[in-house]
């Protein structure tokens, strides 16, 4: 695994565990909204309780699909970035096929 490939998957990781511990300890007032907006399916009786928060998901998949839309165009350009300017400052070695002899002044007897 490369350098950079380790230091991407750090960055997730840590994206992931910042996105869970915001949802955890948020999920008093800051999101209460969840699971009750309307179009959300919400069954409470006495000894049976259902869930569904289909726009409630729905929204998260939006948000989701957008950031990891986002973190694609940023990616792609910054590796345009990067192969330009590995390109610019490389150093293009030719290699170039002589005979043997002629190019270094030897004569060859059979």
């Amino acid at each position: 695994m490369s350098p950079q490939l380790g230091k991407i998957l750090v960055l997730m990781g840590l994206a992931v565990a910042a996105f869970g511990a915001f949802v955890w300890l948020g999920s008093g007032a800051w999101l209460s909204w969840f699971g009750r907006l309307p179009g959300d399916i919400r069954i409470e009786r006495p000894g049976f309780r259902l869930y569904a928060p289909l726009v409630s998901m729905l929204l998260v998949s939006l948000l989701l699909s957008a950031i990891l839309w986002l973190w694609r165009r940023l990616s792609e350009h910054a590796l345009l970035l990067f192969q330009r300017n590995s390109i610019a400052n490389a150093h293009i070695h030719l290699v170039v096929p002589i005979e043997v002899g002629s190019a270094i002044g030897v004569e060859h007897k059979a």
